[in-house]
């Protein structure tokens, strides 16, 4: 039992199974904001038409293609479409471990998804229908291919270090910072 707790994959999905049990909790407690409401509107478009559909939005069209995608899989309730930001949001806790863990210390990674769980606007952000859960997410895994492309570098590690990167500006523009 003790050996579980020390493989890191272990406790990666023990974070992400326990984050998604925490994070459904009210999940469709209130109705589609604004906000919300028109990502659910302009992902609902022809999947072509997308892009030039997300030109009146502030946001490019990642998040749009993802969220077609996922209510034509799932459908269009707010449970259903408020459930992909809880799944990223999951994710980026035990990216958030892993990346603490590794580059720092297992006592590290824990205060951090504690701060995280904990975190009242990163609560929000899982329990809502826009492009944040994932820009997180993206940025988590963005800064761990980052570290792992410093301590050993490779062609490998950068092209995946750049989708990801490219994935962030998709997803929001302002996530270029981020990149710099």
């Amino acid at each position: 039992m003790k050996y579980l707790f020390k493989n890191n994959a272990f406790v990666f999905l023990l974070i992400v199974l326990v984050q998604v049990a925490y994070k459904m909790l009210y999940l469709d407690h209130s109705g589609f904001w604004h906000d919300e409401a028109f990502s659910l509107y302009f992902s609902q478009q022809h999947w072509g038409h997308l892009k030039h559909i997300s030109e009146w939005d502030s946001d490019p069209p990642l998040y749009y293609y993802f969220l077609w995608i996922w209510q034509n899989l799932f459908g269009t309730g707010e449970y259903a479409v408020r459930f992909s930001s809880v799944i990223f949001s999951a994710l980026s806790a035990g990216m958030l471990f892993i990346l603490c863990s590794k580059h720092f210390n297992r006592a590290t990674g824990l205060l951090a998804l504690l701060f995280f769980t904990l975190s009242n606007d990163l609560y929000f952000y899982a329990h809502e229908a826009r492009p944040q859960a994932l820009i997180i997410f993206l940025v988590l895994c963005s800064s761990h291919v980052f570290f792992e492309v410093l301590r050993k570098p490779g062609w490998i590690k950068a092209i995946i270090l750049g989708v990801l990167n490219f994935g962030l500006i998709y997803t929001h523009y302002v996530c270029g910072i981020i990149v710099l």
